[in-house]
């Protein structure tokens, strides 16, 4: 397990798994939506988004496959971050991304057993899916010391994106200590 930060300068935590070699380049690019003026990203493309995405990034899909290769020959990882949603994933992997990112914040925001067992399926299912399509497989957002567990346990997942929950438990006990607290929740996990 490795420590990194990403492009957007929230901490990463790395599991080294089979699925890693994808991975060598030093450097990625994190695609996502967001609004003008958010300072964090709220959840991954949707459905109504896909397709807007898309269209901005470059009009068509096609020349969006074409950009994503030209940052791939330059050496440059290239990540979609996404609801765990099939139709994305599949695109996903026809644009010819590296990785996705599986949005785990509906996951995060459950409150009942029920919600939580059914985000935790939609998450596995889309690990399993984006898997099937030669993807790298991350995970993020709202991911906390109290519910990475469940998450962690799910096979597969190469990367958690834990920025916010990390970044507040150091300012009581510093970085290396909140990470370190947060790997061996993980590693327990497995």
């Amino acid at each position: 397990m490795s420590t990194n930060v990403n492009t957007s300068g929230h901490y990463a935590l790395s599991v080294d798994c089979e699925c890693r070699s994808k991975q060598a380049a030093s450097l990625a690019a994190f695609l996502s939506e967001e609004k003008a003026g958010e300072c964090i990203v709220r959840h991954g493309l949707t459905n109504e988004t896909w397709a807007l995405f898309l269209a901005r990034l470059c009009l068509r899909a096609e020349r969006a496959g074409r950009r994503v290769h030209r940052l791939q020959a330059a050496g440059i990882v290239v990540s979609l971050f996404l609801d765990p949603d099939p139709a994305q994933i599949v695109a996903g992997g026809e644009l010819g991304a590296d990785a996705v990112e599986l949005h785990t914040g509906a996951y995060a925001n459950a409150r009942t057993e029920a919600a939580i067992r059914k985000r935790l399926a939609e998450l596995a299912a889309g690990k399993d899916l984006a898997r099937e399509h030669k993807l790298v497989v991350h995970a993020g957002h709202g991911l906390t010391y109290r519910n990475i567990v469940p998450v962690a346990r799910i096979e597969g997942l190469c990367e958690f994106n834990i920025g916010h929950s990390i970044v507040a438990r150091a300012v009581l006990v510093g970085i290396r200590e909140a990470t370190r607290q947060m790997i061996d929740l993980i590693e327990r996990s497995a």
